[in-house]
């Protein structure tokens, strides 16, 4: 209630929204199971969302409260482990998803899932609800421009790689940040360099789409492996650990 009459003084003026860990998380405390205030807040001109959260329960609190319509970019930052898929059950109803331009999503530990047919996919043959929701959150992404992610499994990354008709996913994106986890050539950064640009390459050249800028946080025994995909991008910083 307390932030809810905060941001309620100050919905004509806000920019820019950070909320991190503002909700306690405490097993005991009682904040999952508080009414949700009757009227969600409109603030109609915040075009920056950051929530961290321990628990995704808090965000989940967060995002039916409140409004968005202007939202562009959005940043998500998890503190836990826990592998849960509810946060992108609520940004896909509560926030505007079509239009974010900016999406950062850091140490988000999402439920591996199964991986229809893409062929299927790409044709039409399984209909848009039956998707799995990592795949129909990504389809929803079409203006995105910027993606920073730090994600396990890589599941997201699968997705990514989907097509839908002749389009991949994500093919207007221009600079692509991500850490790798686990430094297994066969999961992960790796495999996702390897089929985006096998599925960009006709007749042996590689034909797009090409990011602006990529940066790459690995562990340095995978640079050998990853170097060969650098031309996916007009510059490539790997950062190794």
């Amino acid at each position: 209630e307390t932030l809810h009459s905060i941001l309620c003084n100050g919905k004509d003026t806000l920019e820019a929204l950070e909320l991190t860990w503002v909700i306690a998380a405490e097993k005991d405390s009682e904040w999952a199971d508080s009414p949700l205030p009757m009227n969600r807040v409109t603030l109609p001109h915040v075009e920056h969302l950051d929530i961290g959260y321990m628990d995704p329960k808090e965000a989940c609190q967060v995002l039916p409260t409140f409004d968005f319509p202007a939202l562009h970019k959005l940043r998500l930052q998890a503190g836990g482990r826990e592998l849960d898929s509810s946060v992108f059950v609520d940004v896909m109803k509560y926030l505007p998803v079509e239009q974010l331009d900016d999406l950062s999503l850091i140490r988000i530990y999402v439920p591996p899932g199964e991986f229809p047919d893409p062929d299927l996919v790409r044709y039409g043959g399984i209909t848009e609800g039956s998707l799995p929701l990592l795949l129909r959150f990504i389809r929803r992404l079409g203006l995105l421009r910027k993606l920073s992610i730090s994600l396990y499994p890589d599941t997201f990354l699968k997705f990514m790689n989907y097509r839908k008709g002749d389009t991949i996913n994500m093919a207007g994106l221009k600079e692509l940040w991500m850490q790798e986890h686990i430094g297994d050539s066969n999961v992960g950064i790796v495999p996702f360099l390897r089929e985006r640009l096998e599925l960009g390459t006709v007749d042996g050249e590689y034909i797009g789409p090409v990011l602006e800028e990529m940066t790459l946080s690995i562990r340095s025994r995978l640079y050998d492996e990853v170097k060969k995909y650098f031309g996916l991008s007009e510059r490539t910083q790997p950062f190794l650990n």
